[in-house]
């Protein structure tokens, strides 16, 4: 899966394409080896006596990372080819929301020795809002597992919520390395990284932000980075 996605984001940039180009070269060096994955990882897990219980949950929550991943290139290849994503919008908990992301992320917390710190400012309420909780789960998934990759051990990753007028404010802090002024917008852009390494010393593959600022702008919603070198990342929504 890495050499594929550094094949589409070579061939993108010697090319020059344009959007649905993009799209057009992210599923055809995408889909194939993820598909691929999924299919081993699945028939891996057939029940059969040989596997541990740790080795058949981490199995699981590979398989589950490889669907979200083609769930979200599905979304993208559909925004270029339509305009927007397929919104399935119903009344979304913002608690419930956070629970997801948290549980979905807290495997490759453990095992960086990160830990996830919830703040949500409900006032005695439930914060409820309209949206696709499933994209916008993707959406926190991403972010906190990018803030989690990037922290020192032993650190702290926390995500807060609030209402903010008639809106929800979402943010993902963490005590990295911090993301150079020149990069806050670049890196919401395709196959774009605070660091060329990062693709194979991080696993960062230059698709997630990007994705995540179409799907919360097709919310009606904003997205952004305040940061400073070496005092970490502040990731709102």
């Amino acid at each position: 899966v890495d050499a594929a996605l550094h094949r589409a984001a070579k061939s993108l940039l010697d090319a020059e394409t344009g959007k649905r180009e993009a799209l057009e070269v992210i599923q055809q060096q995408l889909q194939t080896p993820l598909l691929a994955t999924q299919a081993t990882l699945r028939q891996m897990m057939v029940p059969d006596g040989d596997l541990s219980v740790k080795v058949l949950s981490r199995l699981q929550f590979a398989d589950k990372n490889v669907a979200r991943l083609l769930e979200m290139i599905a979304g993208l290849a559909a925004s270029g080819n339509t305009g927007n994503f397929n919104l399935k919008c119903a009344p979304v908990n913002l608690s419930d929301l956070f629970e997801k992301a948290i549980s979905l992320s807290g495997g490759l917390a453990r095992q960086n020795e990160v830990s996830l710190q919830v703040v949500l400012d409900e006032n005695s309420q439930p914060i409820l809002f309209n949206g696709d909780a499933d994209l916008l789960c993707q959406v926190l998934v991403n972010l906190i597992t990018n803030a989690v990759k990037h922290s020192p051990r032993q650190s702290t990753v926390k995500v807060s919520g609030s209402l903010e007028g008639d809106f929800v404010e979402i943010s993902v802090v963490d005590r990295g390395r911090g993301i150079p002024e020149e990069m806050q917008e670049k890196i919401f852009q395709l196959f774009q990284q605070v660091e060329e390494s990062d693709a194979t010393t991080k696993g960062g593959s230059g698709l997630g932000l990007a994705i995540c600022k179409i799907i919360v702008a097709e919310h009606g919603g904003s997205m952004g980075v305040s940061s400073r070198t070496g005092e970490g990342s502040r990731f709102w929504i």
